[in-house]
């Protein structure tokens, strides 16, 4: 595997950071949408530009804290394409709550804001609601920290770029899991009856749980998923504690093409964990976060977060990856 730094965060333009890439291809040119902090460390979504490897634009904002859900920060994009639809989500803080936030386009330039598209609930109601004594556990931790009105905590969303049965299907995380969400539009998303339902029976939903010691803490949903011979390929990040200290590795998962809520094979050991020193010092230390793919021939191109403060491109051959995994 091969590993480079793609972009660093400019500092005579006020820029502190720039992370958690996420991509779309089109016409030859990358699209590369990321999370870039200023110098107050409020976070916007840019755009960057890539052909044959060389960035030709970048740190255009195609998003700023604007509206009360996303006023203290737009964070970590992923982006589908769909019917000629640009799907851009990412994670809305308002200071408090972190929550899925979508916005749309068809040019890749001028995204609409949709709102937010996950569980607009209290956690303490969620306790209240949910049958799963796993997740009223986890409900009852956020309540210590943000209070009972605080919003559930929603992140990592990543939509397939593919109707099933008409249907748009989901990825997302409340904590520790990956959780899978099928629906036939947005505004389903925007319904409280439906996330009510939904956290009711939330262990149903569960695509994937921490398995392995490497991500022992939580796991999320990283890049959009990408169709191979295989199946549905998910590049997704796991988390553990060594001596105290939160460890970010990346991980790899094959779903089955027909039905993705079926994990044909996950990652027994990390695809690749934080290394190089620009991957284990930053903004927050120790952190390999992927958000976008892209597969050409056998070659897999990984997108990734380093340590919250640039972005690291990983190379590798498709063989490669199949050996990291493990089949379930």
């Amino acid at each position: 595997m091969r590993r480079e730094i793609l972009l660093e965060p400019d500092s005579e333009k006020g820029i502190k950071a720039v992370f958690n890439p996420a991509v779309s291809k089109k016409d030859g040119c990358t699209h590369i949408f990321y999370r870039m902090v200023d110098e107050e460390g409020y976070s916007s979504l840019a755009h960057a530009k890539m052909v044959n490897r060389e960035i030709k634009e970048r740190d255009v904002i195609v998003l700023a804290p604007k509206e009360e859900y996303d006023s203290k920060g737009c964070e970590d994009p992923r982006i589908t394409e769909i019917n000629g639809t640009y799907y851009l989500t990412y994670t809305a803080w308002d200071g408090r709550n972190a929550r899925v936030a979508l916005a749309v386009s068809k040019d890749m330039e001028n995204f609409e804001r949709v709102g937010i598209i996950s569980p607009n609930i209290p956690v303490g109601k969620a306790v209240e609601l949910t049958k799963s004594e796993r997740y009223k556990s986890m409900f009852r931790k956020q309540i210590e920290g943000h209070g009972k009105d605080s919003i559930v905590w929603d992140k990592d969303c990543a939509i397939f770029p593919y109707l099933f049965d008409g249907e748009f299907v989901m990825l997302h995380r409340i904590e520790p899991d990956i959780q899978m969400v099928r629906f036939s539009s947005f505004g389903d998303l925007q319904d409280d009856k439906f996330w009510e339902e939904y956290i009711r029976d939330i262990d149903h939903y569960v695509l994937m749980q921490p398995a392995h010691s490497w991500e022992s803490e939580k796991i999320g949903a990283g890049a959009t998923p990408v169709m191979t011979s295989d199946g549905w390929l998910l590049l997704y990040h796991g988390v553990n504690r060594q001596n105290k200290h939160a460890i970010y590795s990346a991980g790899s998962a094959l779903l089955d093409p027909e039905h993705p809520e079926k994990v044909k094979a996950r990652s027994k050991y990390p695809l690749f964990s934080p290394e190089f020193e620009w991957e284990r010092s930053g903004m927050v230390n120790n952190v390999v976060f992927p958000e976008g793919v892209e597969i050409e021939g056998d070659q897999i191109r990984a997108y990734y977060g380093c340590a919250d403060k640039r972005i690291g491109l990983a190379e590798l051959s498709y063989k490669e990856l199949k050996d990291n995994l493990e089949n379930i």
